[in-house]
C-alpha cells in the first residue's frame, strides 16, 4: 500500500495490513449477526458436557473473536486445547492449536504463535490431513513473514501452495500465490511479485471469486505503482474499486481510490521512465484527477474513523493543491492533516503549516499589489529560501526526536527503568544494596559437544531463540535480566523494586524455562540444548560498571552461591540453596539432596524443586 508521508513513496509492507483492515471493517458491518452467533455459542457452551462437542464450541468462539479481541478469543482457545488434550481427540487438538496460534499472532506474540502452529502441523501430518497441513503451513509462513524471515516464510508458503494445487484447493492456492507475491514485493522484487499476483488473479477469475479478485487487483496496482507504471496501476486499482463497490465494501473502495489519486499525482510530478515530458495541460489534468479521487475517499474514512488513512488523504491533497498554487485549499487540507497527525511530529507540522500560510499570503500580496516582475521574482526567491529553511529545520527536528527515542529504547534494554531514569537525570547512577533478592543462573549442558554438530549461524540463531524466550519469561515474572556469559544466563528477582515474592517468582520463571527447553528438544532432538538451573536468596549490591559498553551488574555472596547451585544441578533440574528453600517450602515440593560439596564454598545444603504445591 502507498505510504502517504511523501506522495509516491511505495511501501508494500503495508499491503496486507490495509486489506486486513478492509476485512475487519467488512465483518464489522455484520456485527449484529456475529454478536447473535456468539451469544448462541455461549449458551450452547453453558449446556455442553466435557466432550468433543464442547471443544468445537470453544474453538468456534475463538475463531469468531480472534479478529476483534485476540486476548478475549484466547480465553476460549486455552480450555479448548486443554479439553482436546484430555480427550486425546487428535483432530480437535490440531484445530484448537491452530486457532490458539491465530490468537497469539493477533497479539504479536510470534514465538507462541509458531509453537501452536507447529503442534497443529505435527498432528495434521500424523493424521494425513492434507488440507489442514496446507492451511497450517500457510499460517506458519505468514508468521515468518511478520518476523521478516523471508526464506522460512517462502518455504512454508510454497509447501502450502504445492499441497493445495495437488488436492484441487484452487482458492486456497490463490491465497498462497498472493502471500508469496507480497513476500517478493517486500524484498523489492516487483517482477517476481507481479508473476505471483497474476497467478492468483487467474485462479480467482476461474473461480469467480470476487473478494479474491478485489484484493489481487489492488495488489497488482501497488506493484505497478511502486514500479512507476502509473497507467497500469490506475487500471488495477479501478478494477478493485469496481468489484469492492459491487460487494458493498466501502473501505475497499476507499483504499483503492486513494491509490488512484496517488497514481495521478505521480503522473503529474514524475519525469522518470514513463513520463519524461509532460505538457502543462496534462499536468493540470492529472492534478485535477488526483484531487478528485483523494477528496472522494474522505467521507468513507471519516465514517469508519480510519484516522491514519484520513490523515494520509489530507496530506496528499495538500501537496496536490500546493502544486496547483491553490494555497487556500492546500492550507485547509494541511490543517486537517495536522489535526489528525500524532503529537510526536507536532513541530514538523507547525512549521509546514506556517510555510503554507506564508506562501499563500505572499501570493495574494503579489496579486493585489501588481508588483513588477523583478519584485515578484525577489519575493518568490525569498519564499523558496524560507521554505528550504523550514524543510531542513523540520527534517532536523524529526531526526533528533527519532534518534532520542532510539537512544532511550536502547538504554532501557541495558538498564532497569529506575536506573536509566537516574542516569538520564543525573548523568550517573549510584550503587544500591538490596537485602532480599533471589539470583537465578542457567547454563546449557554439554554445550561444546552440541555446537560441534551445528553451523556457526545455526548456533547463534538457536542461542538467540532461547535467550529471547528467557527474556520474555523473566519479564512476565517481574525479574530483571543481568547478563549472558557465553551460554550462561543470569537474572535476579527482587530489584530494583522490592518484591516479597522474589523467590517464588524466580522458581516459577525457572519452571517455564525448563518447559521451553523441553519443547525445543522435542522439536530439534540432538540439536537442542539441555539446561541446568540454580538459585540462591540473600543480598547483593547492584550498580553500573565501565565507561565503554557499560553494564548493570550485581555482586555478593548470593551471586557466587547461585552459580555453585547451578554447577551442582543436573540437566532438566532446578537446584536451590537452603535460604531459597526456606522462602518457598510452603509453595513448592522439593527433594532434599543433603550437603553437597561446592567449589570454594565447602558443603552446602541443596534441594531439587519438584513441583508447585496445589491447594
Amino acid at each position: 500500500m502507498v505510504n502517504l508521508k511523501s506522495p509516491g513513496m511505495h511501501k508494500t509492507r503495508y499491503l496486507l495490513s490495509l486489506f486486513f483492515l478492509l476485512n475487519v471493517y467488512a465483518i464489522s458491518a455484520q456485527s449484529a449477526g456475529r454478536e447473535k452467533t456468539i451469544d448462541s455459542l455461549k449458551t450452547e457452551l453453558g449446556r455442553a458436557a466435557d466432550d468433543s462437542n464442547k471443544v468445537s464450541i470453544l474453538v468456534s468462539l475463538g475463531k469468531m473473536l480472534v479478529n476483534y479481541d485476540a486476548r478475549e478469543a484466547l480465553k476460549y482457545c486455552k480450555p479448548a486445547v486443554e479439553l482436546a488434550e484430555k480427550l486425546q481427540w487428535k483432530k480437535g487438538m490440531a484445530t484448537a492449536y491452530n486457532t490458539q496460534g491465530a490468537c497469539y499472532k493477533g497479539l504479536a506474540d510470534y514465538p507462541d504463535a509458531l509453537s501452536n502452529y507447529f503442534k497443529s502441523l505435527e498432528i495434521n501430518e500424523a493424521l494425513g490431513n492434507k488440507e489442514y497441513i496446507a492451511r497450517t503451513s500457510g499460517n506458519i509462513g505468514n508468521v515468518y513473514r511478520e518476523l521478516r524471515n523471508f526464506p522460512k516464510a517462502q518455504e512454508y508458503l510454497e509447501k502450502a501452495l504445492t499441497i493445495n494445487l495437488s488436492i484441487g484447493k484452487k482458492t486456497n492456492a490463490s491465497d498462497n500465490y498472493s502471500d508469496l507475491g507480497i513476500i517478493y514485493a517486500e524484498q523489492n522484487d516487483n517482477k517476481k511479485a507481479l508473476e505471483y499476483f497474476n497467478r492468483a488473479l487467474k485462479i480467482s477469475q476461474e473461480a469467480n471469486d470476487q473478494e479474491g479478485l478485489a484484493i489481487v487487483y489492488g495488489n497488482i496496482g501497488n506493484i505497478y505503482l511502486a514500479s512507476g507504471n502509473y497507467e497500469d496501476a490506475i487500471a488495477g486499482f479501478t478494477q478493485s474499486v469496481n468489484i469492492n463497490r459491487s460487494l458493498g465494501r466501502d473501505v475497499g473502495v476507499a483504499i483503492n481510490t486513494i491509490n488512484i489519486g496517488l497514481a495521478y499525482y505521480q503522473l503529474a510530478v514524475d519525469t522518470g521512465k514513463y513520463k519524461r515530458n509532460i505538457a502543462e495541460a496534462d499536468r493540470e489534468k492529472y492534478l485535477g484527477k488526483a484531487i478528485g479521487y483523494l477528496n472522494e475517499t474522505i467521507p468513507a474514512f471519516t465514517k469508519i474513523s480510519a484516522l491514519d488513512n484520513l490523515s494520509n488523504a489530507y496530506k496528499a491533497l495538500s501537496d496536490a493543491y500546493l502544486l496547483k498554487k491553490d494555497y487556500k485549499n492546500a492550507f485547509d487540507a494541511y490543517s486537517h492533516y495536522t489535526t489528525l497527525k500524532d503529537s510526536i511530529n507536532s513541530t514538523d507540522k507547525k512549521l509546514k503549516l506556517a510555510n503554507l500560510t506564508t506562501e499563500r499570503a505572499e501570493y495574494e500580496k503579489q496579486q493585489q499589489a501588481k508588483l513588477t516582475v523583478l519584485a515578484q521574482n525577489k519575493r518568490r526567491n525569498e519564499a523558496l529560501l524560507f521554505a528550504l529553511v523550514v524543510v531542513l529545520l523540520s527534517v532536523f527536528i524529526v531526526f533528533v526526536v527519532r534518534e532520542r527515542r532510539k537512544a532511550e529504547k536502547l538504554l532501557l534494554n541495558i538498564l532497569p527503568a529506575e536506573v536509566a531514569d537516574e542516569l538520564k537525570k543525573k548523568g550517573s547512577a549510584a550503587a544500591s544494596h538490596f537485602e532480599e533478592i533471589t539470583v537465578l543462573f542457567t547454563d546449557f549442558v554439554n554445550f561444546t559437544s552440541v555446537t560441534e554438530k551445528m553451523q556457526p549461524q545455526a548456533l547463534v540463531d538457536e542461542l538467540d531463540t532461547c535467550f529471547k524466550a528467557f527474556d520474555t519469561i523473566i519479564t512476565k515474572h517481574n525479574i530483571e535480566k543481568i547478563k549472558t556469559i557465553g551460554d550462561a544466563y543470569m537474572a535476579v528477582a527482587g530489584l530494583p523494586q522490592k518484591d516479597a515474592q522474589h523467590a517464588i517468582n524466580a522458581i516459577n520463571a525457572a519452571m517455564e524455562i525448563l518447559e521451553f527447553v523441553k519443547q525445543r528438544k522435542q522439536k530439534l532432538g540432538d540439536l537442542a540444548f539441555d539446561i541446568r538451573i540454580g538459585m540462591d536468596s540473600g543480598s547483593v549490591v547492584a550498580g553500573i560498571v565501565g565507561l565503554k559498553k557499560f553494564a548493570y551488574d550485581i555482586w555478593g555472596d548470593a551471586v557466587n552461591t547461585a552459580a555453585r547451585m547451578e554447577q551442582s544441578s543436573e540437566p532438566g533440574k532446578i537446584n536451590i540453596s537452603q535460604s531459597t528453600y526456606d522462602l518457598v517450602k510452603d509453595h513448592f515440593e522439593c527433594t532434599y539432596r543433603g550437603e553437597v560439596e561446592a567449589k570454594n564454598k565447602g558443603k552446602l545444603k541443596m534441594y531439587f524443586v519438584d513441583k508447585a504445591i496445589t491447594s
